[in-house]
Protein backbone atom coordinates (compact mmCIF):
# COMPACT_ATOMS: atom_id res chain seq x y z
CA UNK A 1 0.00 0.00 0.00
CA UNK A 2 2.95 2.41 0.95
CA UNK A 3 4.83 1.67 -2.06
CA UNK A 4 1.38 2.49 -4.64
CA UNK A 5 0.46 5.54 -2.22
CA UNK A 6 4.35 6.79 -3.15
CA UNK A 7 3.55 6.31 -6.90
CA UNK A 8 0.59 8.27 -6.96
CA UNK A 9 2.15 10.95 -5.04
CA UNK A 10 4.96 11.07 -7.35
CA UNK A 11 2.30 11.08 -10.23
CA UNK A 12 0.79 13.68 -9.35
CA UNK A 13 3.66 15.78 -8.60
CA UNK A 14 4.86 15.21 -11.60
CA UNK A 15 1.28 16.37 -13.34
CA UNK A 16 1.25 19.39 -10.76
CA UNK A 17 5.04 20.53 -12.17
CA UNK A 18 4.44 20.27 -16.06
CA UNK A 19 1.21 21.78 -16.18
CA UNK A 20 2.33 25.02 -13.91
CA UNK A 21 4.79 25.26 -17.20
CA UNK A 22 2.06 25.38 -19.51
CA UNK A 23 -0.55 27.97 -17.26
CA UNK A 24 -0.95 31.96 -17.99
CA UNK A 25 1.08 33.46 -14.68
CA UNK A 26 0.99 36.88 -13.33
CA UNK A 27 3.96 38.82 -12.91
CA UNK A 28 4.55 41.20 -10.32
CA UNK A 29 4.18 45.03 -11.43
CA UNK A 30 5.44 47.85 -9.61
CA UNK A 31 2.34 50.00 -10.72
CA UNK A 32 -1.37 49.58 -10.38
CA UNK A 33 -1.90 51.88 -13.05
CA UNK A 34 -3.33 50.42 -16.40
CA UNK A 35 -1.04 49.32 -18.97
CA UNK A 36 -1.65 49.89 -22.43
CA UNK A 37 1.00 48.50 -24.55
CA UNK A 38 4.14 45.88 -24.29
CA UNK A 39 7.24 45.19 -26.52
CA UNK A 40 10.50 43.58 -26.25
CA UNK A 41 14.10 44.30 -27.48
CA UNK A 42 15.50 40.79 -26.47
CA UNK A 43 14.02 37.82 -24.68
CA UNK A 44 14.19 39.20 -21.59
CA UNK A 45 14.42 42.40 -22.72
CA UNK A 46 11.37 44.75 -22.68
CA UNK A 47 9.50 47.97 -22.26
CA UNK A 48 5.40 48.75 -21.05
CA UNK A 49 3.30 51.92 -21.05
CA UNK A 50 0.61 53.15 -19.69
CA UNK A 51 -1.68 56.24 -18.05
CA UNK A 52 -0.14 58.29 -15.63
CA UNK A 53 2.96 58.52 -18.11
CA UNK A 54 3.98 54.64 -16.32
CA UNK A 55 7.20 53.54 -17.78
CA UNK A 56 8.41 49.98 -17.06
CA UNK A 57 11.44 47.91 -18.01
CA UNK A 58 12.33 44.52 -17.66
CA UNK A 59 15.72 43.39 -17.11
CA UNK A 60 17.05 40.41 -15.10
CA UNK A 61 13.49 38.97 -14.81
CA UNK A 62 11.92 41.85 -13.53
CA UNK A 63 9.72 44.68 -14.48
CA UNK A 64 11.39 47.84 -12.75
CA UNK A 65 9.68 51.56 -12.88
CA UNK A 66 11.42 53.78 -15.38
CA UNK A 67 12.09 57.60 -14.95
CA UNK A 68 9.23 59.00 -16.72
CA UNK A 69 9.12 62.74 -18.46
CA UNK A 70 5.21 62.97 -18.63
CA UNK A 71 2.26 62.86 -16.46
CA UNK A 72 0.12 62.20 -19.48
CA UNK A 73 -1.29 58.38 -20.16
CA UNK A 74 1.11 56.98 -22.35
CA UNK A 75 -0.69 54.29 -25.04
CA UNK A 76 1.58 53.17 -28.08
CA UNK A 77 5.12 52.07 -28.16
CA UNK A 78 7.63 51.33 -30.52
CA UNK A 79 11.25 50.35 -30.04
CA UNK A 80 13.38 50.42 -32.87
CA UNK A 81 16.35 48.70 -31.24
CA UNK A 82 17.52 48.40 -27.92
CA UNK A 83 19.08 52.17 -28.20
CA UNK A 84 16.32 53.99 -29.54
CA UNK A 85 12.27 53.58 -29.41
CA UNK A 86 9.29 55.39 -29.62
CA UNK A 87 6.10 56.09 -27.27
CA UNK A 88 3.12 58.29 -27.77
CA UNK A 89 -0.08 59.30 -25.42
CA UNK A 90 -2.82 61.77 -24.82
CA UNK A 91 -2.64 65.63 -25.25
CA UNK A 92 -0.74 65.12 -28.40
CA UNK A 93 2.44 63.46 -26.51
CA UNK A 94 5.09 62.12 -28.05
CA UNK A 95 8.40 61.00 -25.88
CA UNK A 96 11.66 59.24 -27.20
CA UNK A 97 14.08 57.20 -25.99
CA UNK A 98 18.15 57.59 -26.48
CA UNK A 99 19.75 54.93 -25.19
CA UNK A 100 19.88 56.10 -21.55
CA UNK A 101 16.37 58.10 -20.49
CA UNK A 102 13.41 58.86 -22.43
CA UNK A 103 12.72 62.66 -23.09
CA UNK A 104 9.73 64.43 -24.62
CA UNK A 105 9.53 65.37 -28.18
CA UNK A 106 7.47 68.28 -29.96
CA UNK A 107 4.41 67.28 -31.05
CA UNK A 108 2.66 69.11 -33.71
CA UNK A 109 -1.17 68.25 -32.14
CA UNK A 110 -2.71 68.19 -28.75
CA UNK A 111 -4.84 65.30 -29.90
CA UNK A 112 -4.76 62.01 -27.98
CA UNK A 113 -2.28 59.31 -29.72
CA UNK A 114 -3.16 55.68 -29.46
CA UNK A 115 -0.41 54.51 -32.03
CA UNK A 116 3.16 54.05 -33.23
CA UNK A 117 4.99 52.56 -35.85
CA UNK A 118 8.87 52.93 -37.30
CA UNK A 119 10.03 51.07 -40.59
CA UNK A 120 13.76 52.68 -39.33
CA UNK A 121 15.08 54.83 -37.20
CA UNK A 122 14.12 57.79 -40.18
CA UNK A 123 10.71 56.61 -41.31
CA UNK A 124 7.51 56.77 -38.23
CA UNK A 125 3.91 57.16 -38.11
CA UNK A 126 1.54 57.96 -35.60
CA UNK A 127 -2.21 57.84 -35.54
CA UNK A 128 -4.71 59.22 -32.95
CA UNK A 129 -8.30 60.96 -32.04
CA UNK A 130 -9.90 62.80 -34.84
CA UNK A 131 -8.48 61.28 -37.81
CA UNK A 132 -5.31 62.58 -36.55
CA UNK A 133 -1.87 61.18 -38.49
CA UNK A 134 1.83 61.96 -38.14
CA UNK A 135 4.77 61.39 -40.07
CA UNK A 136 8.23 61.32 -38.77
CA UNK A 137 10.62 62.16 -41.29
CA UNK A 138 13.90 64.20 -41.68
CA UNK A 139 14.18 64.23 -37.76
CA UNK A 140 10.62 66.10 -36.96
CA UNK A 141 6.71 64.99 -36.56
CA UNK A 142 4.75 66.72 -39.15
CA UNK A 143 0.95 66.09 -39.68
CA UNK A 144 -0.75 65.07 -42.32
CA UNK A 145 -3.31 66.57 -43.96
CA UNK A 146 -6.11 64.28 -44.49
CA UNK A 147 -10.04 65.08 -43.11
CA UNK A 148 -11.03 61.58 -41.56
CA UNK A 149 -14.23 61.00 -39.33
CA UNK A 150 -13.07 58.77 -36.50
CA UNK A 151 -10.52 57.85 -34.27
CA UNK A 152 -7.45 56.16 -35.60
CA UNK A 153 -6.57 53.58 -32.91
CA UNK A 154 -3.59 51.63 -34.77
CA UNK A 155 -0.76 51.43 -37.19
CA UNK A 156 1.42 49.67 -39.06
CA UNK A 157 4.02 50.86 -41.08
CA UNK A 158 6.50 48.86 -43.62
CA UNK A 159 8.51 49.80 -46.49
CA UNK A 160 5.76 49.76 -48.69
CA UNK A 161 2.68 50.68 -47.47
CA UNK A 162 1.24 52.15 -44.38
CA UNK A 163 -1.70 50.04 -42.50
CA UNK A 164 -4.39 52.43 -40.53
CA UNK A 165 -7.07 50.99 -38.23
CA UNK A 166 -10.12 53.03 -36.00
CA UNK A 167 -13.21 53.78 -35.80
CA UNK A 168 -16.48 55.76 -34.54
CA UNK A 169 -19.66 55.48 -32.88
CA UNK A 170 -22.25 55.07 -35.47
CA UNK A 171 -19.58 55.25 -37.96
CA UNK A 172 -18.78 52.10 -40.35
CA UNK A 173 -14.70 52.87 -40.06
CA UNK A 174 -12.40 51.11 -42.85
CA UNK A 175 -9.07 49.66 -42.41
CA UNK A 176 -6.79 52.02 -44.78
CA UNK A 177 -3.84 51.16 -46.42
CA UNK A 178 -2.00 54.60 -47.92
CA UNK A 179 0.74 54.67 -49.59
CA UNK A 180 3.91 55.20 -47.92
CA UNK A 181 5.45 57.69 -50.24
CA UNK A 182 4.83 61.75 -50.55
CA UNK A 183 1.30 61.37 -51.61
CA UNK A 184 0.18 59.56 -48.98
CA UNK A 185 -2.63 58.42 -51.77
CA UNK A 186 -5.00 56.09 -50.20
CA UNK A 187 -4.37 52.74 -52.15
CA UNK A 188 -6.82 50.44 -50.48
CA UNK A 189 -10.06 51.20 -48.04
CA UNK A 190 -12.36 48.27 -46.80
CA UNK A 191 -15.81 49.22 -44.60
CA UNK A 192 -16.42 47.13 -41.53
CA UNK A 193 -18.93 47.17 -39.77
CA UNK A 194 -16.46 47.24 -36.68
CA UNK A 195 -13.68 49.51 -34.51
CA UNK A 196 -10.25 48.09 -35.31
CA UNK A 197 -8.09 48.70 -32.49
CA UNK A 198 -5.02 45.94 -33.16
CA UNK A 199 -3.02 45.66 -35.87
CA UNK A 200 -0.53 42.88 -36.93
CA UNK A 201 1.12 43.20 -40.75
CA UNK A 202 3.25 40.32 -40.67
CA UNK A 203 4.76 41.05 -44.38
CA UNK A 204 2.68 43.36 -46.95
CA UNK A 205 0.74 39.99 -48.04
CA UNK A 206 -0.52 38.93 -44.71
CA UNK A 207 -1.93 40.56 -41.48
CA UNK A 208 -4.52 40.83 -38.82
CA UNK A 209 -6.84 42.97 -37.36
CA UNK A 210 -8.86 43.19 -34.12
CA UNK A 211 -11.65 45.00 -32.58
CA UNK A 212 -15.04 45.25 -31.25
CA UNK A 213 -17.71 43.92 -31.61
CA UNK A 214 -15.74 40.27 -31.24
CA UNK A 215 -13.71 41.00 -34.64
CA UNK A 216 -10.45 39.00 -36.22
CA UNK A 217 -10.06 39.90 -39.30
CA UNK A 218 -6.85 38.24 -41.53
CA UNK A 219 -5.53 39.89 -44.52
CA UNK A 220 -4.35 37.67 -47.49
CA UNK A 221 -2.52 39.66 -49.60
CA UNK A 222 -5.72 40.87 -51.94
CA UNK A 223 -8.61 40.59 -49.37
CA UNK A 224 -9.82 41.25 -45.15
CA UNK A 225 -11.84 38.12 -44.26
CA UNK A 226 -13.40 37.80 -41.13
CA UNK A 227 -11.78 34.77 -39.21
CA UNK A 228 -14.61 31.51 -39.25
CA UNK A 229 -13.96 30.55 -35.31
CA UNK A 230 -16.28 27.90 -33.70
CA UNK A 231 -16.23 28.98 -30.55
CA UNK A 232 -17.94 32.76 -29.53
CA UNK A 233 -15.22 35.81 -27.72
CA UNK A 234 -15.71 39.16 -26.37
CA UNK A 235 -14.22 41.91 -27.97
CA UNK A 236 -10.65 42.46 -28.54
CA UNK A 237 -7.67 45.20 -28.69
CA UNK A 238 -4.30 44.09 -29.23
CA UNK A 239 -2.94 42.02 -31.44
CA UNK A 240 0.76 40.77 -31.96
CA UNK A 241 2.50 37.92 -34.37
CA UNK A 242 5.94 37.44 -34.18
CA UNK A 243 5.90 35.68 -37.89
CA UNK A 244 3.09 34.00 -39.54
CA UNK A 245 2.65 30.96 -37.65
CA UNK A 246 2.38 32.56 -34.05
CA UNK A 247 0.24 35.39 -32.72
CA UNK A 248 -1.54 36.70 -29.51
CA UNK A 249 -4.74 38.72 -29.24
CA UNK A 250 -6.14 39.97 -26.34
CA UNK A 251 -9.42 42.28 -24.89
CA UNK A 252 -11.85 42.38 -22.98
CA UNK A 253 -12.23 40.39 -19.32
CA UNK A 254 -9.03 38.50 -19.77
CA UNK A 255 -9.93 37.16 -22.73
CA UNK A 256 -6.68 35.81 -24.93
CA UNK A 257 -6.54 33.45 -27.97
CA UNK A 258 -3.49 31.90 -29.05
CA UNK A 259 -2.73 31.28 -32.88
CA UNK A 260 -0.60 28.87 -33.88
CA UNK A 261 -0.45 25.94 -36.59
CA UNK A 262 -3.13 28.05 -38.59
CA UNK A 263 -6.12 27.45 -35.62
CA UNK A 264 -6.66 30.46 -32.97
CA UNK A 265 -7.64 28.69 -29.66
CA UNK A 266 -9.49 29.65 -26.67
CA UNK A 267 -6.84 30.57 -23.50
CA UNK A 268 -7.91 30.13 -19.82
CA UNK A 269 -6.11 32.87 -18.30
CA UNK A 270 -5.99 34.09 -14.68
CA UNK A 271 -7.33 37.73 -14.73
CA UNK A 272 -10.55 39.38 -15.18
CA UNK A 273 -8.97 42.52 -16.11
CA UNK A 274 -9.12 44.00 -19.49
CA UNK A 275 -6.10 43.60 -21.46
CA UNK A 276 -4.86 46.37 -23.54
CA UNK A 277 -1.56 44.33 -25.24
CA UNK A 278 0.23 42.22 -26.23
CA UNK A 279 3.70 40.58 -27.51
CA UNK A 280 5.93 37.61 -27.80
CA UNK A 281 9.11 37.64 -26.76
CA UNK A 282 11.10 34.12 -27.97
CA UNK A 283 8.67 31.50 -26.48
CA UNK A 284 6.94 33.67 -24.01
CA UNK A 285 3.41 35.19 -24.60
CA UNK A 286 3.19 38.31 -22.91
CA UNK A 287 -0.64 40.27 -22.29
CA UNK A 288 -0.98 43.46 -20.25
CA UNK A 289 -4.10 45.07 -18.92
CA UNK A 290 -5.87 47.29 -16.60
CA UNK A 291 -4.76 47.75 -12.84
CA UNK A 292 -1.22 47.52 -13.59
CA UNK A 293 -1.72 43.41 -14.87
CA UNK A 294 1.03 41.42 -16.83
CA UNK A 295 0.64 38.33 -17.34
CA UNK A 296 2.38 35.76 -19.49
CA UNK A 297 3.05 32.13 -20.39
CA UNK A 298 5.37 29.83 -21.94
CA UNK A 299 4.65 28.07 -25.04
CA UNK A 300 5.88 25.42 -27.71
CA UNK A 301 6.89 26.38 -30.81
CA UNK A 302 5.13 25.39 -34.09
CA UNK A 303 5.93 21.67 -34.80
CA UNK A 304 7.05 22.07 -38.47
CA UNK A 305 7.09 18.08 -38.69
CA UNK A 306 2.74 18.28 -38.14
CA UNK A 307 2.37 21.07 -40.16
CA UNK A 308 4.53 18.97 -43.36
CA UNK A 309 2.32 16.41 -42.62
CA UNK A 310 -0.77 18.32 -42.49
CA UNK A 311 -1.23 20.24 -45.72
CA UNK A 312 -4.52 22.30 -44.74
CA UNK A 313 -2.36 23.91 -42.39
CA UNK A 314 -0.07 25.90 -44.87
CA UNK A 315 2.39 28.67 -44.04
CA UNK A 316 1.16 31.00 -46.24
CA UNK A 317 4.05 33.31 -46.01
CA UNK A 318 7.30 34.20 -43.82
CA UNK A 319 7.78 32.41 -40.40
CA UNK A 320 10.79 33.55 -38.51
CA UNK A 321 11.89 31.96 -35.59
CA UNK A 322 13.61 32.20 -32.66
CA UNK A 323 12.18 36.52 -33.08
CA UNK A 324 14.16 38.40 -31.75
CA UNK A 325 17.37 36.18 -32.34
CA UNK A 326 20.85 35.74 -31.65
CA UNK A 327 22.97 33.60 -33.27
CA UNK A 328 20.35 32.09 -36.09
CA UNK A 329 17.39 33.18 -37.31
CA UNK A 330 15.45 30.11 -39.25
CA UNK A 331 12.65 30.87 -41.63
CA UNK A 332 10.30 28.97 -43.93
CA UNK A 333 8.46 29.43 -47.23
CA UNK A 334 4.67 28.42 -48.25
CA UNK A 335 4.37 24.78 -48.43
CA UNK A 336 3.22 25.24 -52.13
CA UNK A 337 6.16 26.90 -53.74
CA UNK A 338 6.96 25.34 -57.06
CA UNK A 339 10.54 26.07 -57.31
CA UNK A 340 14.08 24.13 -57.08
CA UNK A 341 15.76 27.28 -55.64
CA UNK A 342 14.82 31.26 -54.58
CA UNK A 343 16.65 33.98 -53.08
CA UNK A 344 17.29 35.34 -49.81
CA UNK A 345 18.61 38.40 -48.14
CA UNK A 346 19.01 40.10 -45.00
CA UNK A 347 18.80 44.19 -45.01
CA UNK A 348 19.50 47.26 -42.22
CA UNK A 349 16.69 49.07 -41.50
CA UNK A 350 17.65 51.59 -43.74
CA UNK A 351 17.66 49.17 -46.59
CA UNK A 352 21.40 48.43 -46.79
CA UNK A 353 21.55 44.90 -47.70
CA UNK A 354 23.90 42.93 -45.75
CA UNK A 355 23.50 39.12 -47.02
CA UNK A 356 21.97 37.62 -49.82
CA UNK A 357 22.03 34.03 -50.99
CA UNK A 358 20.43 31.42 -53.38
CA UNK A 359 18.72 28.39 -51.53
CA UNK A 360 17.68 25.29 -53.02
CA UNK A 361 14.16 24.35 -52.33
CA UNK A 362 12.57 21.40 -51.87
CA UNK A 363 12.03 20.68 -48.12
CA UNK A 364 8.31 21.22 -47.85
CA UNK A 365 7.96 24.12 -45.57
CA UNK A 366 10.65 23.22 -43.09
CA UNK A 367 12.98 25.78 -41.78
CA UNK A 368 16.11 27.23 -43.54
CA UNK A 369 18.79 28.74 -41.32
CA UNK A 370 20.84 31.73 -41.77
CA UNK A 371 23.69 32.62 -39.51
CA UNK A 372 23.14 36.14 -37.78
CA UNK A 373 26.26 36.05 -34.87
CA UNK A 374 27.67 38.65 -36.86
CA UNK A 375 25.07 41.37 -36.99
CA UNK A 376 24.61 44.51 -34.36
CA UNK A 377 21.62 44.88 -32.14
CA UNK A 378 18.72 46.17 -34.28
CA UNK A 379 16.26 45.70 -36.40
CA UNK A 380 16.53 44.27 -39.50
CA UNK A 381 14.45 42.90 -42.51
CA UNK A 382 14.45 39.34 -44.26
CA UNK A 383 13.36 39.35 -48.20
CA UNK A 384 12.69 36.66 -49.93
CA UNK A 385 12.45 36.11 -53.91
CA UNK A 386 10.06 33.28 -55.37
CA UNK A 387 9.25 34.54 -59.73
CA UNK A 388 7.11 37.06 -59.17
CA UNK A 389 6.68 37.30 -55.64
CA UNK A 390 9.09 38.59 -53.07
CA UNK A 391 7.95 38.02 -49.26
CA UNK A 392 9.40 40.39 -46.12
CA UNK A 393 9.42 40.05 -42.32
CA UNK A 394 10.89 42.13 -39.83
CA UNK A 395 13.29 40.68 -36.90
CA UNK A 396 15.21 41.60 -34.11
CA UNK A 397 19.00 40.94 -33.03
CA UNK A 398 19.66 40.71 -29.52
CA UNK A 399 22.95 39.50 -28.67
Amino acid sequence: MNKKLCLILISICSLSIGSVSAQWIVEQSPSGDNLKAITFTGNNTGWIVGDNGTILSKKENQWRNYQTPTTNNLNGIFMINEREGWAVGDRGTIIHFNGKSWENIESPVKNNLYSVSFNDAENGIAVGANGVILKYENRRWKSVGRKIQGNLYTTSLNSDAIWIGGGLECVNFPLMKIQNDQSGKVANSIKLPATITGLAMINPEEGWAVGSPSTIMHFDGNNWNKADLDFSYPSLRSVFFSNGNNGITAGYSGTVLIYSGGNWTFEKTTTGNNLNGTSIAGNSYYAVGDKGTIITKQMDPVNYSVLRANPQNKLSNLGIFPNPSDEIINFSLPLDNNFSTFTASVSSSSGQVLFQNEFQSGNGGLPYQIATRYLSNGLYILKVNLGTKTYSSKFIIKH
